[in-house]
């Protein structure tokens, strides 16, 4: 479609393409997260501050779910802050586990890697590949981006999980109902724009996130 516009002075055109190119190429700054941010899930709809990026995500009974999100994460709509602290609730109906978070991404990706864990930003896998691996993975690196991994501690289906979360001066740490899960400290911690993002993740499996607690890092 081609849209005419006649002035005497240009001025109407050059407004209206300025305006069409804002709306297309540009999307709004994330506000940032300077204080603890609750989110419960005790709603009907998902709502704006969250951002779908194809894993058909949805509220049941007061919890987010997805069933065969296959990578596709759905993004929280705030910077997070360079050091931080978060947790929440999760489970999964399903044998194959595979419960994913993603940190320090770019807030509207998919993952790449069908089978793997490479996202836009760290990606924690909680009882991967069919229950077999938890791995911490980084962007932009080779081998699927593995920097730590264990095969001892599968999922276990309808158990309740809660994972804590926390970077700190590069160091990534990672706890599953109050138990060292795995650690690792970046040389070259993701940062500024294309790594300011969180979001919750699935792979094969339905899962269930609730009440999370994310903000700037603190004991």
């Amino acid at each position: 479609m081609i849209l005419r516009i006649t002035t005497h002075s240009g001025w109407a055109f050059r407004s209206l393409a300025i305006s069409l190119l804002l709306d297309v190429g540009c999307r709004p700054k994330l506000e940032p997260i300077v204080s603890d941010l609750s989110e419960t899930f005790e709603r009907s709809d998902i709502g704006p501050t969250w951002r779908d990026s194809g894993g058909k995500y949805r509220i049941v009974q007061g919890e987010l779910s997805t069933g065969l999100a296959h990578h596709h994460p759905i993004w929280l709509e705030r910077k997070l802050p360079t050091d931080l602290s978060l947790e929440f609730d999760v489970r999964t109906s399903s044998q194959n586990g595979d419960i994913r978070v993603v940190l320090y991404g770019d807030g509207k990706s998919a993952n790449p890697d069908a089978e793997g864990c490479q996202s836009s930003g760290y990606e924690l896998v909680f009882g991967g590949w069919k229950n077999q691996l938890s791995v911490i993975c980084r962007a932009g690196q080779t081998d699927g981006g593995h920097q730590r991994a264990r095969s001892d501690w599968p999922v276990v289906p309808e158990r309740p999980y809660h994972f804590y979360i926390t970077r700190k001066d590069g160091v990534l740490s990672w706890y599953v109902n109050g138990h060292d899960m795995m650690s690792w400290s970046d040389p070259n911690p993701l940062s500024g724009t294309g790594h300011e993002a969180f979001a919750f993740d699935g792979g094969q499996s339905e899962v269930f996130f609730d009440n999370l607690v994310i903000g700037p890092y603190h004991l």
